[in-house]
Protein backbone atom coordinates (compact mmCIF):
# COMPACT_ATOMS: atom_id res chain seq x y z
CA UNK A 1 0.00 0.00 0.00
CA UNK A 2 1.19 3.23 -0.99
CA UNK A 3 -0.33 6.70 -0.15
CA UNK A 4 0.09 10.01 1.68
CA UNK A 5 0.14 9.54 5.42
CA UNK A 6 -2.62 12.47 6.31
CA UNK A 7 -5.30 10.64 3.45
CA UNK A 8 -4.61 7.71 4.54
CA UNK A 9 -4.78 8.58 8.75
CA UNK A 10 -8.63 10.41 7.69
CA UNK A 11 -9.63 7.36 5.28
CA UNK A 12 -8.44 4.70 7.91
CA UNK A 13 -9.63 6.01 11.13
CA UNK A 14 -13.10 6.68 9.73
CA UNK A 15 -13.11 2.94 8.67
CA UNK A 16 -12.27 1.81 12.08
CA UNK A 17 -14.94 3.78 13.91
CA UNK A 18 -17.06 1.75 15.81
CA UNK A 19 -14.83 -1.22 15.69
CA UNK A 20 -14.05 -2.78 18.77
CA UNK A 21 -9.86 -1.80 19.95
CA UNK A 22 -9.03 -5.28 19.92
CA UNK A 23 -9.94 -5.84 16.49
CA UNK A 24 -7.62 -3.36 14.97
CA UNK A 25 -4.99 -4.22 13.70
CA UNK A 26 -1.41 -2.32 13.87
CA UNK A 27 0.06 -3.19 10.29
CA UNK A 28 0.25 0.58 9.35
CA UNK A 29 4.51 1.06 10.27
CA UNK A 30 4.46 -2.31 7.61
CA UNK A 31 2.95 -0.78 4.62
CA UNK A 32 4.77 2.29 2.64
CA UNK A 33 3.59 5.20 3.80
CA UNK A 34 5.02 8.71 1.57
CA UNK A 35 4.67 12.19 3.63
CA UNK A 36 5.22 14.66 0.56
CA UNK A 37 6.81 17.94 2.02
CA UNK A 38 3.37 20.32 2.70
CA UNK A 39 3.71 24.08 1.32
CA UNK A 40 5.46 26.43 3.16
CA UNK A 41 2.76 29.40 2.84
CA UNK A 42 3.21 32.82 2.48
CA UNK A 43 3.97 33.93 6.00
CA UNK A 44 7.86 32.97 5.91
CA UNK A 45 8.57 34.57 2.37
CA UNK A 46 6.97 37.61 3.05
CA UNK A 47 8.88 37.70 6.19
CA UNK A 48 12.07 36.99 4.10
CA UNK A 49 11.24 39.87 1.38
CA UNK A 50 11.12 42.47 4.54
CA UNK A 51 13.95 41.12 5.95
CA UNK A 52 16.58 41.25 3.52
CA UNK A 53 16.28 44.87 2.37
CA UNK A 54 16.01 46.09 6.45
CA UNK A 55 19.04 44.04 6.84
CA UNK A 56 20.99 45.69 3.26
CA UNK A 57 20.17 49.01 4.56
CA UNK A 58 21.39 48.41 8.10
CA UNK A 59 24.28 47.39 7.12
CA UNK A 60 24.94 50.03 3.97
CA UNK A 61 26.44 52.43 6.72
CA UNK A 62 29.59 49.99 7.42
CA UNK A 63 30.14 48.72 3.50
CA UNK A 64 30.21 52.30 3.20
CA UNK A 65 33.08 52.97 6.14
CA UNK A 66 34.97 49.91 4.81
CA UNK A 67 34.92 51.04 1.30
CA UNK A 68 36.16 54.51 2.90
CA UNK A 69 38.99 52.87 4.82
CA UNK A 70 40.12 50.88 2.10
CA UNK A 71 40.95 53.86 -0.19
CA UNK A 72 41.45 56.61 2.05
CA UNK A 73 44.83 56.67 3.54
CA UNK A 74 43.51 59.11 6.01
CA UNK A 75 40.63 57.59 7.07
CA UNK A 76 43.24 54.83 8.11
CA UNK A 77 44.95 57.15 10.30
CA UNK A 78 42.00 58.02 12.14
CA UNK A 79 41.38 54.99 13.10
CA UNK A 80 44.63 53.77 13.92
CA UNK A 81 44.83 56.46 16.41
CA UNK A 82 41.36 56.02 17.45
CA UNK A 83 41.17 51.96 18.39
CA UNK A 84 38.32 52.24 20.37
CA UNK A 85 36.55 53.47 17.77
CA UNK A 86 37.75 50.81 15.55
CA UNK A 87 36.01 48.36 18.72
CA UNK A 88 33.57 49.91 18.92
CA UNK A 89 32.04 49.70 15.38
CA UNK A 90 33.16 46.39 15.29
CA UNK A 91 30.90 45.43 18.31
CA UNK A 92 27.72 47.37 16.68
CA UNK A 93 28.31 45.10 13.14
CA UNK A 94 28.65 41.58 15.02
CA UNK A 95 25.63 42.73 16.55
CA UNK A 96 24.03 43.66 13.67
CA UNK A 97 24.99 40.53 12.19
CA UNK A 98 23.66 38.52 15.04
CA UNK A 99 20.16 40.26 14.84
CA UNK A 100 19.40 40.15 11.44
CA UNK A 101 21.65 38.39 9.37
CA UNK A 102 22.11 35.03 11.25
CA UNK A 103 18.39 34.92 11.27
CA UNK A 104 17.76 35.85 8.06
CA UNK A 105 20.16 33.07 6.93
CA UNK A 106 18.22 30.48 9.05
CA UNK A 107 14.92 32.12 7.60
CA UNK A 108 16.25 31.14 3.95
CA UNK A 109 17.99 27.62 4.47
CA UNK A 110 14.58 26.80 6.30
CA UNK A 111 12.26 28.27 3.12
CA UNK A 112 14.42 26.32 0.41
CA UNK A 113 14.79 23.08 2.62
CA UNK A 114 12.74 20.09 1.85
CA UNK A 115 11.46 17.18 3.83
CA UNK A 116 11.10 13.94 2.48
CA UNK A 117 9.45 11.48 5.30
CA UNK A 118 9.09 7.85 4.22
CA UNK A 119 7.18 5.29 7.19
CA UNK A 120 7.90 1.86 5.81
CA UNK A 121 7.61 -1.58 7.87
CA UNK A 122 8.70 0.24 10.92
CA UNK A 123 11.47 2.32 10.53
CA UNK A 124 11.27 6.22 9.45
CA UNK A 125 13.13 7.09 6.74
CA UNK A 126 14.09 11.00 6.56
CA UNK A 127 15.72 12.53 3.64
CA UNK A 128 16.63 16.16 4.11
CA UNK A 129 17.59 18.53 0.56
CA UNK A 130 18.31 22.16 0.72
CA UNK A 131 21.38 24.32 0.49
CA UNK A 132 24.06 22.76 1.87
CA UNK A 133 23.13 19.49 0.01
CA UNK A 134 20.89 16.23 0.99
CA UNK A 135 21.24 13.96 4.19
CA UNK A 136 19.46 11.11 5.34
CA UNK A 137 18.79 9.31 8.58
CA UNK A 138 16.72 5.99 9.39
CA UNK A 139 14.92 5.51 12.79
CA UNK A 140 13.30 2.63 13.96
CA UNK A 141 9.11 3.80 15.22
CA UNK A 142 10.47 1.75 18.47
CA UNK A 143 13.17 4.79 18.80
CA UNK A 144 10.46 7.57 19.46
CA UNK A 145 8.44 8.33 22.92
CA UNK A 146 5.39 8.45 21.46
CA UNK A 147 2.94 10.87 20.06
CA UNK A 148 2.35 14.43 20.91
CA UNK A 149 -0.12 17.39 19.47
CA UNK A 150 0.87 20.54 19.43
CA UNK A 151 0.01 23.62 18.62
CA UNK A 152 1.98 26.42 15.94
CA UNK A 153 1.21 29.57 15.21
CA UNK A 154 2.77 31.59 12.34
CA UNK A 155 2.32 34.59 9.36
CA UNK A 156 0.20 31.27 7.88
CA UNK A 157 -2.28 31.06 11.21
CA UNK A 158 -2.35 28.49 13.55
CA UNK A 159 -2.07 24.69 13.03
CA UNK A 160 -1.96 21.96 14.88
CA UNK A 161 0.77 18.95 14.32
CA UNK A 162 0.81 15.85 15.09
CA UNK A 163 5.05 14.96 16.11
CA UNK A 164 6.55 11.83 16.77
CA UNK A 165 8.50 12.39 19.38
CA UNK A 166 12.26 11.20 19.45
CA UNK A 167 14.80 11.52 22.46
CA UNK A 168 17.11 13.70 19.83
CA UNK A 169 15.16 16.55 18.92
CA UNK A 170 16.42 16.67 14.89
CA UNK A 171 15.05 13.30 14.51
CA UNK A 172 11.28 14.28 15.48
CA UNK A 173 9.22 14.02 12.75
CA UNK A 174 5.15 16.14 12.06
CA UNK A 175 3.35 13.49 10.61
CA UNK A 176 0.14 14.89 10.50
CA UNK A 177 -0.41 19.15 9.94
CA UNK A 178 -3.93 20.15 9.56
CA UNK A 179 -5.97 23.23 11.28
CA UNK A 180 -7.71 20.41 13.17
CA UNK A 181 -6.43 17.34 14.21
CA UNK A 182 -9.30 15.12 15.78
CA UNK A 183 -8.78 12.60 18.99
CA UNK A 184 -9.99 9.49 16.76
CA UNK A 185 -6.71 10.40 14.28
CA UNK A 186 -4.56 10.59 17.53
CA UNK A 187 -5.76 7.38 18.57
CA UNK A 188 -5.39 5.46 15.87
CA UNK A 189 -1.97 6.21 14.83
CA UNK A 190 -0.83 5.65 18.51
CA UNK A 191 -2.65 2.27 18.45
CA UNK A 192 -1.09 1.66 14.64
CA UNK A 193 2.32 2.81 15.43
CA UNK A 194 2.38 1.46 19.04
CA UNK A 195 3.03 4.35 20.75
CA UNK A 196 1.37 6.09 23.54
CA UNK A 197 -0.26 9.68 23.22
CA UNK A 198 2.64 12.25 24.96
CA UNK A 199 0.60 15.27 26.57
CA UNK A 200 1.26 18.43 24.62
CA UNK A 201 3.26 20.84 26.55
Amino acid sequence: MHGTLPNLVASASASLTGVPQGAQSSSLPSQTLYMAPGPIGMGRPVLLALLVPATLALLAPFWLLASQLASDPSAREIVAHRPMTALLLGGGLIVLLAIFAVPLASLARSILQRRHVTIDGGFVHMTVTGLAGSGSWVEPISAYRGLSRRVRSSHSGVMQELVLVHPRRARSVVVRSAPQISQEQVDFLAHAFNLAEIPSR
